[in-house]
């Protein structure tokens, strides 16, 4: 599979300038288009063959998210689902070699990983009303993550208005964000920094507020998205899940924080990355779950892919899978949307590599394929395509 690492400069600015523009996408999206041009150039270098190429370019994936996650099975879990080869041996252990490195290293050189993040005690026991909480919460979640597929359809349409024209859909994108973020600041960037600040003071926000900012937070999401900055949707999808919780805490204060949490968590994030195994490893690690909280968070899990396939039988299409956000949507890099993890996976799953590579591999933006809550996407101009806009 071939990957055209031309455009390394411009997808590196423009991560720059979307993480520190105060948009509301997480840096997961970047990390992973960085990783598959640093990983592609270095396998040019190495004259790695190209049937192994996908699972090369994998195991670079893998060893960045690892490190990052604070897991060392997070990125084989990942890959593996997102592939749907779970009998591929040679998939795991590229990934598993990968990862292995990844974890190793960031963790010799004491670099903080997301784990541990919404440590907030543990549940020391487990009851049937825990698990009737698990269901609740797991739905809510679930709730959660379609509100966040109907905001990107939103942001979409608002976007859309400006067609090709990406300078336009990033300053009016920009001047939302600019003019939300003036008067309530927690909504700016991805919320990792703004989260701790309030759980620690959630009772002076109170409930309206902290539901507020869980209602606009996946509306921020959508128009960075859709204006062309590069994120992931994986950070603010934890910060919505995190506001609802504090929000239910101080309604129902006995009702432990962590459970309330780690299902809500869970409950979103599975259908947001398409991947229950991975929601739940990512959950586990960043809630240091024992195995009793462990227990609640597939609880949730299953619960949310039983509303997902429920949605889908509805709507005759399905709950959104954002996978890191939106598959089919192009950047001002000219790249298409962080679908790259999925695509590598499933031409990893094939023995031989694809006579032609994917297109969006290609560094072009091809036709979306199907998905439910189709996320329309403005086509880019000539000069956007390039990566000469930012």
């Amino acid at each position: 599979a071939k990957v055209d690492y031309s455009n390394f400069l411009g997808t590196l600015l423009s991560s720059f300038f979307s993480l520190f523009s105060g948009a509301s996408v997480g840096p997961e999206a970047a990390l992973g288009f960085l990783t598959v041009d640093v990983t592609a150039w270095l396998g040019d270098k190495l004259k790695i063959a190209r049937q192994f190429m996908p699972e090369f370019l994998l195991a670079g994936l893998a060893s960045t998210y690892n490190g990052v996650v604070g897991s060392p099975l997070f990125g084989t879990l990942f890959a593996t689902e997102a592939s749907g080869a779970v009998s591929n041996l040679l998939l795991v252990g590229w990934t598993l070699v990968g990862g292995t490195v990844g974890y190793l290293v960031l963790t010799l050189l004491h670099i903080p990983p997301f784990a541990g993040y919404f440590d907030v005690g543990a549940l020391n026991e487990l009851t049937p009303v825990y698990i009737l909480y698990a269901v609740i919460f797991g739905i809510g979640g679930a709730i959660l993550a379609l509100w966040t597929g109907v905001s990107l359809r939103i942001a979409g349409r608002v976007m859309g208005v400006f067609k090709d024209n990406i300078f336009a859909r990033v300053l009016v994108s920009g001047a939302i964000i600019a003019i939300i973020g003036y008067f309530i600041p927690d909504l700016l960037f991805s919320g990792e920094a703004a989260v701790h600040r309030i759980m620690s003071s959630a009772a002076s926000y109170g409930i309206p507020m902290l539901l507020l900012l869980a209602l606009l937070k996946p509306l921020l999401l959508g128009f960075s998205l859709k204006g062309g900055y590069l994120g992931g949707a994986v950070f603010p999808s934890l910060y919505t899940a995190t506001m609802v919780g504090l929000a239910i805490n101080l309604l129902f204060p006995s009702v432990p924080l962590i459970l309330i949490l780690a299902t809500l968590q869970a409950g979103m994030i599975t259908l947001v990355i398409r991947a229950p195994l991975t929601a739940i490893l990512l959950v586990a690690a960043i809630t240091v779950a024992n195995p009793y909280l462990l227990e609640l968070i597939t609880v949730a899990t299953a619960t949310a892919m039983i509303v997902g396939a429920g949605l889908q039988r509805f709507r005759g299409k399905g709950t959104e899978g954002l996978s890191e956000q939106t598959n089919q949507r192009c950047t001002t890099t000219g790249r298409a949307g962080p679908a790259t993890w999925q695509e590598l996976a499933s031409a990893a799953k094939k023995a031989n590599a694809p006579a032609r590579p994917p297109r969006r591999l290609r560094g072009g933006c091809g036709k979306p394929s199907h998905r439910p809550f189709p996320l329309r996407r403005p086509k880019l101009s000539a000069a956007s395509r390039s990566g000469t806009a930012i």
